[in-house]
């Protein structure tokens, strides 16, 4: 990122280039990452979440009195579970914003840039003629 922003801040063409690909790399990387964490690591963290809140619910109890109830962890798990499968996709949609428009503007720039160089060429071109 700082050598594509060193780039951009030259105007030079690869800048435009890196970065385009820096920011479709990130928008990979938030793909890969959170949809293994959906697919592979929601259902156990959503199991340890429900039943750690399950725990901390009971109350103790003062020494010496009865023990504390039980509390069934089930409808937590469920919440859980749904909420760390869809989580990360809204992760993936919001995180994308930026490096999608960076994407783009940088992508409109070079296209600019290829556009000016052919009409500069073609110019060049004539006046050898």
């Amino acid at each position: 990122m700082i050598v594509a922003g060193i780039g951009l801040l030259r105007r030079k063409p690869w800048g435009l280039t890196l970065g385009i690909g820096t920011a479709a790399a990130k928008i990979v990387r938030l793909v890969v990452l959170y949809s293994y964490f959906a697919f592979a690591i929601s259902g156990v963290f959503g199991q340890q979440s429900a039943e750690l809140v399950a725990r901390s619910m009971v109350q103790k109890r003062s020494v010496g009195g009865p023990p504390p109830p039980a509390i069934d962890a089930g409808p937590l798990l469920r919440v859980y579970e749904q909420l760390y499968t869809v989580v990360p996709f809204i992760a993936i949609g919001m995180g994308s914003i930026y490096p999608a428009i960076t994407v783009w503007l940088l992508a409109r720039a070079r296209a600019q840039l290829v556009s000016k160089e052919k009409t500069l060429s073609g110019v060049a071109e004539e006046h050898l003629l």
